[in-house]
């Protein structure tokens, strides 16, 4: 009897580790940005993620879109 509570706490204490950790907003590259396209690209090109000159090609195709 005492070995059936002790697998019922466990399975619970699983379940709350899986549904905490399921909740919880993850912190990867790209899935925060919710900004303008600008801010987005500045964002990328801080992070090291594209080149200056890509970073001012993007710009300028952004600038013409206005």
């Amino acid at each position: 009897m005492m070995m059936m509570w002790w697998w019922i706490i466990g399975l619970g204490l699983l379940l709350l580790m899986v549904f905490w950790y399921s909740g919880k907003p993850k912190n990867r590259p790209g899935e925060s940005r919710n900004g303008n396209p600008m801010d987005i690209l500045k964002e990328r090109y801080a992070q090291g993620e594209i080149t200056k000159e890509e970073f001012e090609s993007k710009q300028k195709t952004l600038n013409n879109k206005k």
